[in-house]
């Protein structure tokens, strides 16, 4: 399977976490020597939500179904980086009720995560 890209467009204001990996060891002299673990020793983390009526969410949970939470995917995130992700905790929908032209609205919370492909 290609790796395709995932153009839907989250809410705004999504906060990224960025974690680095790292090994440390404490001497008894009080030094602590740190170094890097790994050649992808960074990986963002970025909690989102969309929200729209069955016509806009049923094609992002199509392609999340699609991807199974393990096969990577291309997203720009916010800070315009193209990379490889993930969405390895699955997703939850949320019904929100009807909009004023008595459409069914939901919510869609997800979180993609930095994937690496060997």
């Amino acid at each position: 399977m290609a790796i395709e890209t995932f153009g839907f467009c989250p809410r705004v204001n999504p906060e990224g976490a960025f974690t680095q990996r790292t090994r440390s060891i404490q001497f008894g002299d009080g030094y602590t020597q740190r170094a890097g673990d790994g050649i992808n020793g960074e990986s963002q983390s970025w909690p989102l939500t969309f929200v729209g009526d069955d016509d806009s969410i049923q094609p992002i949970i199509a392609f999340l179904r699609r991807h199974k939470g393990y096969m990577p995917f291309r997203w720009v995130n916010p800070l315009a980086e193209l990379g490889l992700y993930c969405c390895p905790d699955g997703f939850n929908v949320t019904a929100m009720g009807k909009n004023s032209r008595g459409d069914q609205v939901f919510q869609l919370t997800a979180t993609f995560v930095t994937a690496y492909h060997p």
